[in-house]
């Protein structure tokens, strides 16, 4: 199912700040519609793609994204220090 990002967009902004402070400093699994976040880890992507293959769920079927906390503002760029060497080039060559 492809992704309708004006609907998602509109969903996420639609959540308040305050439900997103547990998941701060760690990756998600956003519903395709950005209405709820169904797994979460703070280790990392992969982390979160193995909780949902554990559920048997398909993590293509989710939106993976990181929600940066109060330490990513303070660190900026250090952040890319968090990813892996495949994320890296994933946001140096996006495909």
């Amino acid at each position: 199912m492809p992704i309708d990002w004006t609907v998602f967009h509109q969903n996420r902004a639609a959540i308040p700040a305050e439900r997103l402070v547990p998941y701060q400093g760690g990756w998600v699994a956003w519903s395709f519609d950005g209405t709820q976040i169904v797994a979460h880890s703070t280790a990392s992507e992969e982390a979160v793609e193995e909780m949902l293959r554990a559920r048997g769920e398909d993590p293509t079927e989710y939106l993976i994204s990181y929600i940066e906390g109060p330490q990513d503002e303070l660190l900026g760029p250090i952040l890319l220090n968090r990813l892996t060497p495949e994320q890296r080039a994933r946001l140096v060559n996006p495909e």
